[in-house]
């Protein structure tokens, strides 16, 4: 399970970075490289890190969610799945101004990005609603960013004319008044009006990876704080011929939806609603709605995600975790809940077993902490918090756990360490990621193994775009791979060849996303700068010659520092190859790419052959 170093339902990390903040990562480090060979020193090392993290998250100063300051480097690891846990290959994942796609893992390593102490991330993928997440770096570090995407589901269609109703599975109702619906330039929509939609329960316990951004929102008198989700529904429209649509200015959709019977006592009988601003990563308030039995019922005028929300100012909150022999408990789910509410919201520790981020002031907490396997194994009332607070360290009891102690070091095809690296590791249908340490290649970690499970292990070389065999080690509390050898060429890419250039334009680790007979390849380089990707849509099972749909691609030519674009055009694509599922499709492309109308809008034709894994 992917883990992360703040929490995203919380808010995170303040903008200051501190002399403490600097110890904290030195000393987070070296207790992770040096826990088996020097105990004592390591439980040292703990108990330093928890009062320098003591210091960080119970300063004084105030506290706005988005800070305003200078950027810095740091890097992510980036997982989006499926609602049933499956890995998404090729979502497009947007960071500032970085753009990548996520491999066969359904991951994507940002390594040493440009990022802010608020930073957003968007992940977006043909026939799934967008998926996001706000989190809170810190600099030179790595976090662990999870998002779960939903597909569009069609749930129904009605005809504008006559408005109507469209029920969703968990029971939530849409209903629409006649003459409701208008195009995205405000001209009234006459016709067949397909709707999609997907509801979050809000004791979903992935909710808080399903959802946009994280729950912190803005009143309507701007006030941001912390919200508490009583539930969530995203709908979108579109048009017969697949054009998106929109509700018409002035018209009113009503939405129903159950509170969930463990809630039903705490709810209250008028709650905020809230809206999900893609453009800024947060929830704004507009609207209220009204409990009517078990039911909340809302008027909105446009469609998102919609949230209902009760609203709490915020206060700094900060947990400690390790285990009994004093080593941090990294990658432990975390979930706090708001008793008066019942409502509950989840993260991961960080390497460290520390979790500091934003929660509700002034209210009764629950905290629990949870295995992979769902089972809680802490559990303990904390706050009300009106100040900023460090608690712990919590020891997370053992006699109950089975845990599983991995590593290993990583080397290249000539033997040398793999510095800049990260090792994927999977327990119990889990993954767990690691970086390999900068100079020696080694790692080293510790999880929870609720089912004594095998452990598969891959390793990557960043630099050298090679992986590593998938290793198979059987369960034991202790699992010291030895040197693992990554050598092993990645064969998938898109080799672009512009006429009267000698060099050629390399896209590795393409991805192909597809629906039926439709095929989505996608590719970005993370090795070069500047923008540099590759998108083409076209239908076909097999082998044959087709035209794109639609077609996108900007890369600089070799050895200049030209930059040439191609996009709203099409593409010839011969597939030679069409394997299935974990095979390849392979064939060749044909175009033409220009430098655009301010360097003379000149014209480059191209050939390139591809070669990309199926899942």
């Amino acid at each position: 399970m992917i883990n992360s170093s703040l929490w995203g339902p919380f808010e995170g990390f303040l903008g200051k970075k501190s002399n403490a903040d600097s110890v904290l990562l030195l000393f987070g480090i070296s207790t992770l490289q040096t826990r088996k060979s020097k105990e004592m020193a390591t439980r040292i090392l703990i108990f330093m890190m928890m009062a320098l993290a003591i210091v960080r998250c119970k300063d004084t100063e105030t506290f706005h969610p988005d800070p305003q300051a200078a950027k810095f480097n740091a890097s992510a690891f980036v997982e989006v799945r499926d609602v049933n846990g499956l890995p998404m290959e090729g979502v497009e994942i947007n960071l500032g101004s970085k753009v990548e796609y996520t491999d066969e893992d359904g991951v994507v390593y940002l390594k040493d990005v440009t990022m802010e102490n608020s930073t957003y991330v968007t992940a977006k993928l043909s026939g799934y609603f967008h998926g996001s997440r706000r989190f809170y770096p810190m600099p030179n570090r790595t976090e662990f960013v999870k998002i779960i995407l939903l597909s569009f589901n069609a749930i129904g269609s009605i005809q504008s004319a006559d408005g109507g109703i469209v029920n969703l599975t968990d029971g939530t109702t849409v209903q629409f008044p006649s003459n409701a619906i208008a195009d995205l330039n405000g001209n009234e929509y006459n016709g067949t009006v397909s709707i999609s939609a997907q509801p979050l329960n809000a004791g979903d316990p992935d909710l808080s990876y399903k959802m946009p951004g994280d729950l912190i929102g803005d009143k309507e008198n701007g006030d941001r704080g912390s919200l508490a989700s009583m539930g969530m529904v995203a709908v979108e429209m579109r048009s017969s011929t697949g054009d998106l649509l929109q509700v018409k200015n002035g018209s009113k959709v009503e939405i129903r939806m159950h509170v969930p019977a463990t809630m039903i006592s705490n709810a209250p009988s008028t709650i905020p609603m809230w809206y999900f601003d893609e453009a800024t990563g947060f929830w704004k308030e507009q609207g209220q709605a009204t409990l009517d039995s078990n039911t909340y019922i809302a008027q909105v005028g446009h469609f998102s995600y919609w949230n209902y929300d009760a609203w709490f100012p915020a206060v700094k909150w900060g947990g400690t975790f390790v285990y009994a022999d004093g080593s941090p408990a990294s990658q432990v789910q975390v979930c706090i809940s708001i008793l008066s509410l019942a409502t509950t919201k989840c993260a991961y520790t960080n390497e460290a077993g520390v979790v500091c981020g934003l929660v509700a002031a002034n209210e009764l907490l629950l905290m629990e902490v949870q295995t992979p396997c769902g089972e809680t194994i802490l559990s303990q009332q904390i706050g009300p918090f009106s100040d900023s607070t460090m608690t712990g360290p919590y020891t997370i009891p053992s006699t109950s756990l089975q845990l599983t102690s991995i590593s290993g070091t990583a080397v290249n095809c000539d033997g040398d360490p793999v510095t800049n690296g990260y090792v994927k590791i999977r327990l119990h249908d889990v993954n767990y990621y690691t970086v390999t340490d900068l100079v020696t290649g080694a790692f080293d970690l510790t999880l929870i193994n609720c089912s004594e499970s095998e452990a598969t292990i891959k390793a990557v070389d960043v630099t050298a775009i090679k992986q590593s065999l998938p290793l198979t080690f059987a369960f034991a509390p202790v699992i010291n791979t030895g040197a693992i050898t990554v050598c092993e060429a990645i064969n998938e890419f898109i080799d672009i060849e512009v006429t009267g250039y000698a060099d050629h334009v390399v896209f590795l680790l393409p991805s192909v996303n597809i629906q039926t007979t439709h095929n989505n390849i996608s590719a970005s380089d993370s090795t070069q700068v500047g923008y540099k990707y590759f998108y083409a849509g076209f239908d076909g099972s097999a082998p044959g010659t087709y035209t794109t749909q639609a077609f996108e691609v900007a890369f600089e030519l070799p050895g200049t520092n030209t930059y040439v674009y191609r996009g709203n055009s099409t593409l010839t694509v011969e597939v030679t190859y069409y394997g299935g599922p974990g095979d390849y499709i392979l064939g060749n492309v044909s175009g033409t790419v220009s430098t655009g109308p301010n360097n003379g809008n000149i014209e480059y034709p191209f050939t390139g052959t591809f070669s990309v894994l199926r899942e």
